[in-house]
């Protein structure tokens, strides 16, 4: 009898093991192979979204960039054509202070010919003076307004407008 109950307790034991060696969980060599896939795989998806969370003040700034631009933009195109003279060089306006943050705006008014290409070498007289092929007259006149902050860069608007 002493026999037959070893056999039965041997067998319980290899039952026993089976079960155990099912559920007992991953390897060391598992283990490491997880982290070093992770490792390789987290830092391609966490840059790019901590780079956004970085930048999510930027919508607003471009947004009030462009909004002061054309501002200016539809004030100038809203004056006489005549009263658009052309200087040359950039006009700046007081800096601006919106939600804390300041911005700088200057525009620039120029004689242009038909395809709006400029030339600050030529005067308005339609003769090209210094033989660049650009022949402005006083019919034509491209304005610029740009409109700057240090945490993005500059928004720049541009129209022509025509004498007729």
């Amino acid at each position: 009898m002493a026999r037959y109950r070893t056999n039965v307790a041997n067998a319980g034991c290899a039952i026993l093991r089976e079960k155990v060696a099912s559920v007992m969980g991953f390897t060391l060599l598992e283990l490491i192979l997880v982290i070093a896939i992770a490792a390789i795989i987290l830092p391609s998806v966490l840059i790019p979204f901590s780079a956004g969370v970085r930048r999510g003040g930027k919508p607003e700034i471009y947004a009030v960039a462009t909004y002061l631009a054309q501002e200016r933009m539809e004030l100038l195109r809203a004056s006489d054509f005549g009263s658009l003279t052309p200087v040359g060089s950039w006009i700046s306006e007081t800096p601006i202070t919106l939600n804390g943050r300041s911005y700088s705006r200057s525009y620039i008014i120029q004689y242009a010919d038909s395809s709006m290409q400029t030339d600050d070498d030529d005067d308005a007289d339609g003769i090209d003076d210094d033989g660049d092929g650009i022949n402005p007259s006083q019919t034509y006149k491209r304005i610029t307004v740009t409109v700057s902050n240090g945490e993005i860069s500059d928004t720049t608007l541009t129209t022509g407008r025509v004498n007729l």
